[in-house]
């Protein structure tokens, strides 16, 4: 796992006019699996080793079992315009995973993984840009809250 698998970024629901200028692909499809994909684009700072030219996340509604009921009963369209609904008007949180395809071409695909959903602020733009600001938490960190000073410190945060 490199080092920014593990950072949480946020994201909105990428727009048709995005993922068709940066890939020539629809924002939302029904998959191969009928599950519904769909892209995220990424608007928070991400780490510096993040890679800087993935902007676009594909994202998979299957994460939200607890927030969103994917319908199979409904039509293909249906289904796809019940997802559009519940996700456009919120933030996603989420990491960035890597993953390399096991067949010869060995592609790379960037996946959403521990998607949570956030409620959106009606007053931000899609082309604003959030911040992340360190928290500490002496619960879900390894180090002891000096070490954590010392290495913003080392990162001039």
């Amino acid at each position: 796992m490199k080092e920014w698998e593990d950072v949480e970024l946020i994201g909105v629901f990428a727009t048709k006019e995005e993922t068709q200028k940066e890939f020539d692909k629809t924002n939302i499809i029904i998959n191969s699996n009928d599950v519904i994909q769909f892209f995220t684009k990424i608007i928070s700072t991400a780490p510096v080793s993040y890679p800087e030219k993935i902007k676009y996340i594909s994202c998979f509604a299957s994460a939200f079992y607890d927030d969103f009921i994917d319908n199979k009963e409904l039509d293909h369209w249906q289904r796809i315009e019940a997802f559009r609904s519940f996700i456009e008007d919120k933030y996603l949180c989420l990491r960035v995973s890597e993953n390399v395809d096991k067949t010869y071409e060995g592609k790379v695909h960037y996946n959403g993984v521990g998607l949570k959903i956030l409620p959106k602020d009606s007053s931000m733009q899609r082309d604003e840009t959030l911040f992340p600001i360190p928290i500490f938490n002496c619960n879900t960190t390894k180090m002891s809250f000096e070490e954590f000073k010392d290495t913003l410190k080392r990162k001039n945060l």
